[in-house]
């Protein structure tokens, strides 16, 4: 009974661990969007941090309300890496900043996000 036991034990373990292992990671979309990714970002000067927002590629400029509003708002750097993990590999990204309200982060922030771009084969081109 107890060799019964531990037989059962390890084919859980076999097949249930690697499944909690993989979806911890970030999954990734499978091709990249049609007219890539538009990614903006501002200061929120009440409390000097940063937020971005990602929206897909169109041919048309957005209004800053859209930008702000119905695009998928990020709150952080960090946050901001975890979901251009998300994106395919390959996938165009265009970091612009078309409006007065619309600023980019000091340069180490753009030198890290535009790594971690790299990392995770996404192309990051930076209008400045």
């Amino acid at each position: 009974m107890e060799k019964m036991r531990k037989t059962l034990l390890a084919i859980v373990i076999i097949v249930f661990i690697p499944n909690l292992v993989s979806s911890a990671e970030p999954a990734r979309a499978s091709k990249p969007m049609f007219k890539g990714v538009e990614l903006y970002s501002w200061k929120v000067s009440s409390n000097n941090t940063w937020r971005f927002s990602l929206c897909l590629g169109t041919n048309r400029n957005k209004s800053l309300s859209e930008i702000k509003r119905h695009c998928q708002k990020v709150n952080n750097v960090s946050s901001l890496k975890n979901s251009l993990s998300k994106l395919a590999v390959g996938e165009y990204v265009m970091w612009s900043s078309p409006f007065p309200e619309l600023t980019l982060p000091p340069e180490a922030v753009l030198l890290e996000v535009q790594a971690h771009a790299i990392s995770q084969q996404i192309s990051l081109t930076i209008a400045k």
